[in-house]
């Protein structure tokens, strides 16, 4: 669990991370990770980073939260978390649930390959719906 806060006037501001450094999975092209309290732009609260690298978090599902990470696969990089505390943020702190923090091989996005498969199956099933 992370702590973010300070003062409600935006003074003294505390944000908190957590690092480490090992081996991306070759085969990696996803970190999914349980998150709760992000709503409604889970970037704006919370950094995730890869080598001081930032990554875009997207909501993935039932409070799962997911970046790409497939330009890191393969190697040796500090992962770090860090909850942020925004001055204009409502309250003076905010907590923030980490857990189940994973490599994932599939896909944050559908590849272009899954998209161009998509379309003559669908013209496939609307040719044979007609013809009965």
């Amino acid at each position: 669990m992370f702590y973010s806060g300070g003062s409600r006037h935006g003074e003294g501001g505390v944000a908190t991370g957590l690092f480490q450094v090992g081996d991306i999975p070759a085969e990696a092209k996803t970190l999914l990770f349980q998150g709760n309290g992000f709503a409604p732009d889970p970037n704006l609260w919370f950094r995730v980073s890869v080598d001081g690298t930032p990554l875009e978090l997207r909501a993935w599902d039932g409070g799962t939260l997911g970046a790409d990470v497939s330009a890191f696969a393969g190697r040796t990089a500090e992962l770090r978390f860090q909850a942020n505390w925004l001055p204009e943020q409502p309250f003076p702190q905010v907590y923030f649930p980490l857990d189940n923090i994973r490599f994932s091989n599939v896909p944050l996005v559908p590849e272009p390959s899954t998209w161009a498969l998509l379309g003559p199956g669908l013209t496939a099933l609307l040719w044979c719906s007609r013809r009965m």
